[in-house]
């Protein structure tokens, strides 16, 4: 694997797959709540790398019957990537990246929704910069 470094070529890339995952660390976790329940049925972790200047989610579900979905838009760089992920059940799963150098902000969203019918049942956000 060729080093890893901060490059705007790291948009919509996979963190694992470039080394910028290592020394990566957690900058922001929230919890996915559903609130046709009132319960706290998931997780989503934002993650940053300072050798390559990028974020990513990794997004927690613990309920069988659910649709899982986050992404992150980088607002504060060049074009506006949108990079996301979602699947169904338990487990979990991790974004690609956006390039976010410097004072960039990040805007990212998560929902959950009944597997069967697509009914919201809870969905939030936060800005990061």
């Amino acid at each position: 694997m060729p080093a890893a470094n901060a490059s705007p070529a790291h948009d919509n890339t996979d963190p694992i797959s470039t080394g910028c995952a290592a020394g990566s660390y957690i900058i922001a976790s929230r919890n996915v709540v559903n609130t046709t329940y009132n319960q706290v049925q998931g997780r989503v972790d934002v993650l940053y790398s300072p050798t390559c200047q990028t974020n990513w989610l990794n997004l927690y579900g613990n309920v069988p019957g659910n649709r899982y979905h986050a992404f992150i838009n980088n607002v504060g760089y060049g074009p506006v990537p949108t990079v996301g992920l979602a699947f169904l059940g338990t487990g979990s799963g991790y974004s690609l990246q956006t390039y976010s150098p410097g004072g960039s902000c990040i805007d990212v969203h998560w929902d959950v929704r009944d597997e069967a019918t697509l009914n919201l049942e809870g969905v939030d956000w936060m800005r990061l910069c």
